[in-house]
């Protein structure tokens, strides 16, 4: 059986890192056509590879601007990158529960947040974290709308509460921060 994160060639299957390759330019430069398309629903698989694939780059490049500790500063780069797409998949889900019961699946919701993360290929570039931290929510916001055809407007919503709610939960847990 044929797996979105495998591509056959020939008489071999090989793992489809050339497939992500192609996903790369089509989330970039035409985000609402790659979220109609099958690509971005193939289950849990497909989009961890694609998530661990973009945290391990960002983490590599990001952890070139450390200048010590960067073992250790990897490892949470990456761990920060990885997990974030969780969490904003869980927000957005129950929050898709509360508005629009049985439109998206969680798989659906997350598969969305580790696409958008295409963004992380340019987020370790020192100054541009902030716009690429938007241009993911608005990532999102496409393949909400686009995957469960909810509307921009109501897709927007969705994602201003969650980053709201990200945002109100990184100020709740600031104090126990390490200063």
């Amino acid at each position: 059986m044929e797996t979105a994160m495998y591509a056959d060639h020939g008489d071999k299957r090989t793992y489809g890192y050339v497939r992500f390759v192609r996903f790369i330019p089509r989330l970039l430069m035409a985000p609402g056509d790659f979220f109609e398309s099958p690509d971005s629903t193939g289950g849990y698989g497909s989009s961890l590879v694609f998530l661990f694939s973009m945290s391990l780059v960002y983490a590599m490049a990001a952890s070139l601007f450390v200048a010590e500790s960067r073992l250790i500063f990897g490892l949470v780069f990456f761990l920060n990158a990885f997990v974030t797409p969780f969490i904003l998949a869980s927000i957005l889900y129950l929050l898709s529960l509360l508005s629009h019961r049985g439109v998206y699946t969680f798989s659906g919701i997350f598969s969305i947040t580790a696409y958008a993360s295409v963004t992380l290929l340019f987020s370790w570039i020192p100054g541009i974290a902030m716009i690429t931290g938007v241009w993911k929510f608005c990532l999102v916001g496409v393949g909400m709308a686009r995957q469960g055809g909810i509307g921009g407007l109501k897709a927007a919503l969705h994602v201003f509460a969650a980053a709201t709610i990200m945002l109100l939960f990184i100020q709740l847990f600031k104090p126990l921060m390490i200063q």
